[in-house]
């Protein structure tokens, strides 16, 4: 089978001066000799021709998509308190806030719920902080077929995680906004069942909100005796 568009440029010799022939010929003017001996040479230079047309292959054939689970464990370290992790059914909107990446998963919204929780509770810094549409609880089977058998997956996934909800829309609202001073990754799933959404904020894993309001009280005692010693000394 011959290459496509090498015919053009090979002479009966077996040597061309097209565009790829002429450099060569330009090059090696000896290579044109014909005969027997000459022979290893021509196999050269047609190889030489092959390999030249394979660097005209498109880029995408040779980018290949990076995986989703690698984007996440590559994200999962520089993550934090804030941050936010979405996995989104794919008709979730393309947002334009500057801390928001979309990354396109082509893959079952329950497995990737599945592997990001994995990959949050393997971390030593980070825990899950989940929040549900509100409208979803609401969803009738003849609307949208399946519905209630995702509920009760995604109800058995979540179990003994802190879930909350809140209508789409204020969730919305939220995300942009964080989304203007923190990173938001957004994973981009095949789900076609609407408000099936998870978004997952990230807190801190050593450091409770317990810990942190009895923080804020010390802190807030400590303030009042030190007006209160200030204003004696007046």
């Amino acid at each position: 089978m011959k290459h496509p568009g090498l015919a053009e440029h090979l002479s009966l010799d077996g040597i061309g001066c097209g565009s790829i022939g002429r450099n060569l010929c330009a090059t090696a003017p000896h290579a044109r000799l014909a005969g027997k001996d000459n022979y290893p040479r021509r196999a050269s230079l047609l190889l030489l021709a092959l390999l030249l047309a394979g660097f005209s292959l498109p880029a995408h054939s040779q980018n290949p998509k990076p995986d989703w689970r690698a984007q996440v464990a590559e994200a999962m370290p520089l993550l934090g308190h804030r941050n936010w992790v979405l996995i989104v059914d794919s008709a979730y909107p393309l947002e334009t806030s500057r801390g928001i990446e979309t990354v396109e998963t082509d893959a079952d919204e329950l497995t990737v719920v599945r592997s990001v929780l994995d990959s949050i509770h393997a971390s030593r810094h980070v825990r899950p902080v989940i929040t549900l549409d509100s409208e979803l609880a609401f969803v009738p089977d003849q609307d949208a077929p399946g519905v209630s058998a995702y509920r009760a997956q995604i109800g058995k996934i979540l179990q003994g995680y802190e879930v909350q909800s809140q209508p789409h829309e204020a969730i919305l609202k939220a995300i942009d906004k964080e989304g203007r001073v923190f990173h938001v990754l957004v994973l981009k799933t095949n789900m076609a069942i609407p408000y099936t959404s998870v978004f997952i904020r990230l807190d801190c894993k050593y450091w409770s909100e317990d810990a942190e309001k009895r923080l804020r009280a010390k802190m807030s005692a400590a303030n009042k005796v030190g007006i209160k010693q200030h204003s004696g000394t007046e």
